[in-house]
């Protein structure tokens, strides 16, 4: 089983993938994928928790992800 760590930076994939070893994959996001809306609160009562909508390139960044964590 290959575990699957997402990383910020993609210049820190191959020396954070060197130190790991093997069974571990390391991909990057390359910034923020989320954020809080820019036209709205961004917290929903009564808990506030925050309500985060991806971000223009969060949507394609997310699949591609998710499609790694899947194989």
């Amino acid at each position: 089983m290959t575990r699957l760590l997402i990383v910020e930076s993609p210049n820190k994939v191959k020396h954070i993938e060197h130190h790991l070893g093997d069974g571990w994959q390391v991909a990057a996001s390359a910034g923020h994928v989320r954020d809080l809306p820019q036209n709205e609160m961004g917290v929903a009562d009564p808990d506030y928790w925050p309500q985060y909508v991806n971000t223009d390139r969060g949507g394609a960044v997310i699949a591609r992800l998710r499609k790694l964590a899947q194989a």
